[in-house]
């Protein structure tokens, strides 16, 4: 386990317990979706010919979409309700009711960590960037709304902007809950934010797949060299 940081008044808690914490099965159910996401998209099927049943394409098709939708939705849960966990524990079920619930989910991962350890988030760094971007694709389909038929195809231009940019937010809604974890458990110093940890040396009885095992290695190295990158600039 990793010691424990401190700012002036307060001590970052390195241990703690919760009832009803959802943001774990919340993970689960994101990695679930993402590795069968990740499957599909590798092992597309080709398009039928002219004269050739397309339904196995098209049963394919909705399961990446649905897939891809659970993965956008349950991650940005996921980090939800980690958001009030860590500033229940560190700063009182009251404080974090009243004051740091009414907060936007990005705001609450730049003030929480400030309050608790007098450090923040790396502005415009790979977490803060794929964690607005989840947000900005959790909204689109919550608040999703069709639009109208129409024979000359002027609406088609926006529906297939939203198609392809669609794997993209899949992609960046699973790592924004990793690359959140790793940066505040170095902000931090402690393995305790309320999110699965994703650091080497943390043991977990979650066996992923080996394509999400890549890509978690993959925002380990995105995390290390933002790091290094922030350290040679003599930022704190």
């Amino acid at each position: 386990m990793m010691q424990s940081g401190t700012n002036e008044n307060l001590i970052v808690q390195d241990s703690w317990a919760r009832v009803g914490a959802l943001s774990w099965t919340y993970y689960e159910i994101a990695e679930e979706a993402y590795a069968l996401f990740l499957t599909e998209e590798e092992n597309r099927l080709p398009l039928p010919g002219h004269d050739e049943d397309p339904m196995q394409v098209m049963e394919q098709e909705k399961r990446i979409r649905v897939a891809g939708v659970k993965t956008i939705v349950f991650s940005a849960m996921c980090i939800e309700a980690a958001a009030f966990d860590f500033a229940a524990v560190q700063l009182g079920d009251s404080y974090a009711t009243q004051y740091l619930d009414k907060l936007d989910l990005v705001s609450k991962w730049v003030v929480v960590p400030k309050i608790v350890s007098g450090k923040s988030l790396k502005e415009g760094g790979p977490a803060l960037n794929a964690l607005r971007m989840l947000v900005r694709s959790r909204n689109a389909l919550v608040h999703q709304k069709s639009l109208p038929f129409d024979p000359e195809g002027k609406y088609m231009a926006a529906v297939e902007k939203a198609s392809n940019a669609f794997p993209d937010n899949v992609h960046s809604a699973f790592k924004a809950v990793v690359l959140l974890s790793l940066e505040l458990n170095e902000l931090l110093d402690v393995v305790s934010a309320g999110l699965p940890p994703f650091e080497k040396q943390v043991v977990s009885s979650n066996q992923p797949t080996l394509q999400i095992k890549k890509v978690i290695e993959r925002c380990r190295v995105i995390h290390r060299d933002s790091f290094n990158s922030s350290t040679h600039n003599g930022a704190p």
